[in-house]
Order: C-alpha cells, then structure tokens, then sequence
C-alpha cells in the first residue's frame, strides 16, 4: 500500500453520533481507493495497495488535471447508472452495464477532518 494511503473506514457503533453536527457518507458499491496527484500525474491505489491507475484511466487523467501542485484524496471509485444508483457489476466490468444502459465511471472523493500535518 502506498505509505501516505489510509482509508478512513466505517466504524460499527451501537448508534450514531448525537447533535446536528456530523457528517455521514452514502454507501457506493465500488472500489476504496486513493488518488495521489503529483506534478500533473495521479496514481490510484486500492485500499489493498494494487495500483488501479492503469484498470481506470480516465479517473486517473481527470484526476491529474486537479488543478493542484500534490493532493492526496480518499474516495471510492464508482460505475454510475442513468438513474444515479452505482452498480458494483457494472465497475467490475469496465464500466458496461450490459442491460441497464450507459454507466459513467467517476471517482467519489470524502471530506477528512483528519489533520495531516
């Protein structure tokens, strides 16, 4: 795994935190991975350390064009059908959704309040 990539995981509570003030994500059916960009490069990285960069291309390139000098996002990595839900099937596959049409891959960055520096 690269060594700066630690997916933030979910956490099993008995119930969820109490007050207006915390934050939740939607659960996709995708890859975790993290996307680390460097000088107009990015480089995908699953949570297991395999390099996805070459499997998801366009998710690399789009990422790379970040206008940024180096970031490091965590996010999940998504085959997306026309009517918004994502479908693991369809990511496993290139993308394809052989009988529920068009997918659109995408790459779903989370928010950290984790303090790296």
């Amino acid at each position: 795994m690269a060594e700066w990539y630690r997916p933030q995981l979910a956490v099993l509570v008995d119930a969820p935190p109490a007050g207006h003030a915390w934050l939740h994500e939607i659960k996709f059916d995708g890859y975790r991975a993290g996307c680390a960009v460097r000088d107009g490069q990015a480089t995908l990285t699953s949570r297991n350390g395999l390099d996805l960069t070459r499997r998801f291309p366009t998710i690399a390139e789009a990422a790379a064009r970040l206008p940024v000098g180096t970031a490091h996002l965590d996010g999940e990595l998504v085959a997306l059908l026309p009517d918004g839900r994502s479908s693991f099937h369809a990511l496993q596959h290139g993308g394809k959704a052989s009988s529920a049409g068009t997918t659109t891959l995408a790459y779903m960055a989370f928010r950290s309040e984790e303090n790296t520096s």
